[in-house]
């Protein structure tokens, strides 16, 4: 179930035996998009390192333990046209990131999850609440106003910002008046063109 605002989120539970491990967000982001693109269930996973669990106040999940923490997870899927006309396909826990550079350009971020290491991208963003945080820095921002917004973003508080905008939807496309890269949870996916992302609400059991 999706969660609600002044709900609690997760509950303990005894480690189920078919659990997966992966040791970081990629490597759970690579075995969910085979399982998705195909059509199948995915099993419940656990992520040893995952900017997901500082949502949980965590850095990742507790092996050791017989019971553990469970929370449902929204999943973002995004398909993507790169610069050589190939439409592409992938899914992700975390976060996107539409990019040339941090000083120069158009940014966009698309955030199922606020945390990128140690910065605080989306203070709103919530990963299972059905929605996208979607931030976009306006190309005509000063590289001045750049440098201050990026020492602020470890607390959340870059925003509000008149070069930087918030929107929160269940789905976001961008089409790109000159391409960029793609990053999904720091992986670099190449050139595009356009992107179309949405939510698929409650679609993981994540275990901590």
């Amino acid at each position: 179930m999706t969660i609600r605002k002044g709900k609690d989120w997760g509950e303990q539970v005894e480690a189920p035996a078919d659990l997966l491990v992966f040791a970081d967000d990629p490597s759970a982001n690579a075995y969910l998009n085979e399982v998705f693109v195909n059509g199948n269930m995915a099993s419940p996973i656990a992520v040893l390192k995952s900017n997901l669990a500082r949502t949980l106040g965590l850095s990742g999940a507790t092996m050791n333990e017989t019971n553990m923490l469970h929370t449902k997870f929204d999943l973002v899927e995004v398909n993507y046209v790169l610069v050589s006309a190939v439409t592409e396909k992938m899914h992700f826990l975390g976060s996107a990131i539409i990019r040339n550079g941090w000083l120069r350009g158009a940014i966009t971020g698309v955030f199922n999850s606020s945390f990128i290491g140690s910065w605080d991208c989306a203070p709103k963003a919530h990963p299972n609440d059905s929605k996208l945080d979607v931030v976009s820095i306006d190309q005509s921002m000063k590289i001045r106003q750049r440098l201050t917004a990026k020492r602020l973003v470890k607390l959340g508080s870059h925003l509000p910002h008149p070069k930087i905008s918030y929107k929160q939807a269940e789905s976001f496309k961008v089409d790109l008046e000159e391409p960029a890269r793609l990053f999904v949870d720091a992986m670099d996916l190449g050139m595009v063109k356009h992107c179309d992302f949405r939510v698929i609400s409650d679609a993981v059991s994540l275990y901590w």
